[in-house]
């Protein structure tokens, strides 16, 4: 049976995406149901459903044999068929040795060079976007014992790279996005490359014809409000991404209930953190009660974060009872937006499919060979969908 391909497979994809948009791109941010929600009868059944049967279908999605409206398992059907598409690696690699980092760091390295050595072509140089602190980096230079460069914009992060001595890798501080790095026969590599740096990542590998890994992460970092398609397919079935579409990418997928959990604890404070802006005065879009407050401190309460965002608007602290009032609201209102935000989470993981196979389709289009897969399981990390690609080697030219 002949392979379906990256542009094809985004292609039957955008299909489904546009019938589902509106969910997508339908942000609950007040404890009131949204049009989408109404006018496919899901509010009662979502509004009803208990905190353990809310918590297994984040974790793991709506189960066939679950009683829930067709509306829902509709779009459960869609998200298990789309999944399909990324069989899992037969085995995890043993995790690397790299210094400082997690095992679920060294566990997602390890995989990675192995699927270098496996699946690609050997490089005359490999260069890594988005480097940070570097643990692939020198796994691949270690590994491959060929020129490695990784590029990293952040100038701390470089100096503790290069302070390593486990390879012969070489780092520059540089914004990779912003300018050619690559060359022919190159191997462009990005593990968890953010946003625009994996789409740069990719149009520079066309341009010098280099081959091409990338994990993708952090869909949401771009510098426009709505990503357009990468690919001449996506344009040909209209599709792109908008950043509340891309955001929703990123939350998807958790199978860890703590963490997940404490995803939840962080967003409950901004909500409470958000009321208690508006009722001091401040306009605020969906998202803007964060600013001025790092996102770790989100996961310490309302009484670390509102100080902050209070003295990053000039505005007085809030008082011990004002904080415990609105700490109550958000515990009462956040209980009904995460109830109904539940089809958008379910289609977070759809979103994130549509991007990388847009990014896929592009590569294809160009003349690579490109295979997709997911580089671990997702209780690693929910953010492993991958692209190998081999330049020159087919593809639709």
């Amino acid at each position: 049976m002949r392979e379906v391909s990256a542009c094809d497979r985004f292609a039957m994809l955008g299909r489904d995406y546009h019938s589902v948009e509106d969910i997508i791109d339908g942000r609950v941010v007040e404890p009131t149901p949204p049009a989408w929600c109404e006018g496919r009868g899901l509010t009662d059944y979502l509004l009803g459903l208990s905190d353990d049967a809310l918590l297994r279908m984040e974790m793991h999605g709506v189960q066939r044999d679950d009683a829930v409206p067709a509306a829902l398992a509709d779009i459960a059907r869609m998200v298990r068929r789309e999944l399909g598409g990324w069989p899992q690696l037969a085995a995890v690699a043993r995790p690397v040795e790299a210094p400082g980092a997690s095992v679920r760091k060294r566990t997602q390295v390890a995989a990675f060079v192995e699927q270098v050595v496996r699946g690609l072509p050997r490089a005359t140089r490999i260069v890594d976007f988005g480097a940070g602190l570097g643990h692939l980096t020198h796994a691949l230079q270690s590994t491959l014992r060929i020129a490695t460069l990784g590029l990293e914009h952040d100038g701390r992060r470089v100096v503790r790279a290069r302070e390593s001595v486990l390879s012969g890798a070489q780092f520059d501080v540089r914004d990779a996005s912003a300018e050619q790095s690559l060359e022919s026969g190159d191997l462009a590599v990005g593990l968890h490359a953010c946003g625009d740096l994996g789409d740069s990542l990719l149009r520079q590998a066309v341009r010098a014809s280099a081959h091409v890994m990338l994990v993708s992460c952090c869909l949401q970092k771009v510098r426009s409000r709505v990503r357009p398609a990468l690919s001449s397919t996506g344009r040909h079935v209209a599709l792109s991404f908008s950043h509340v579409a891309l955001s929703l990418s990123n939350l998807s997928n958790w199978r860890d209930p703590a963490k997940l959990l404490d995803i939840h604890r962080s967003r409950e404070t901004r909500q409470a953190l958000r009321q208690l802006l508006i009722h001091r005065g401040v306009a605020l879009q969906p998202g803007e009660e964060t600013h001025g407050v790092h996102r770790r401190k989100f996961k310490r309460g309302l009484p670390m974060a509102a100080p902050l965002a209070c003295r990053h608007r000039d505005l007085t602290a809030p008082s011990d009872e004002e904080v415990r009032h609105f700490e109550g609201l958000a515990r009462r209102e956040y209980a009904v937006l995460r109830r109904l935000s539940l089809p958008r989470i379910l289609l977070g993981r759809l979103v994130e499919c549509a991007v990388v196979l847009d990014r896929a389709a592009y590569l294809e289009e160009h003349g690579y060979r490109v295979r997709t897969h997911a580089l671990v399981p997702s209780d690693v990390t929910p953010r492993n969908l991958t692209i190998v690609a081999a330049a020159g080697s087919g593809g639709r030219g």
